[in-house]
């Protein structure tokens, strides 16, 4: 695989991911770049055939909202013009340096972060919905006694 084929293949499937054509990154591509890219344009580049400019990478990476770190993030070793292979772990290390494994490891941290605060937030609120849901019980059963305390004071008089 070379570098352009990961590229593609990671355009792909961060496509795919967020759910938008061919056509539609063509066209956010246009508002980055100021000329859209056809659907034969981005097919190309998704399947490895196009050298990419670094500007045409940070465009990209806008309009997928990803980093131009995880475009060129290999999953299988690249291919060196030379013929040479380059494990993905150090041709990421090439790409973007040990700053970004830094960072990397610091946005895990802070996801790991989010998901316990999203945790304890979702069981807060399951917390919420039942006591709401005892509130509606004790309403109802409140007014079914003021129904019955209202028909018996109706049959005393």
């Amino acid at each position: 695989m070379t570098i352009e084929e990961a590229i593609g293949a990671n355009v792909r499937r961060r496509r795919e991911w967020i759910g938008i054509t061919q056509e539609q990154l063509g066209q956010l591509l246009g508002e980055h770049l100021g000329q859209t890219w056809t659907r034969q344009a981005v097919s190309s580049a998704e399947r490895g055939g196009r050298d990419f400019r670094a500007v045409e990478l940070v465009a990209l990476a806008r309009a997928l909202v990803t980093t131009v770190g995880y475009l060129t993030q290999p999953e299988e070793p690249v291919t060196l013009p030379s013929g040479h292979l380059v494990d993905p772990a150090e041709a990421w290390n090439q790409l973007v340096g040990d700053a970004a494994a830094a960072d990397l490891t610091e946005a895990l941290q802070s996801i790991e972060t989010l998901k316990e605060a999203i945790s304890l937030s979702t069981e807060q609120l399951e917390s919420v919905q039942r006591s709401l849901a005892l509130a509606d019980r004790a309403v109802v059963t409140v007014e079914a006694f003021a129904r019955i305390a209202a028909d018996r004071l109706g049959d005393d008089r």
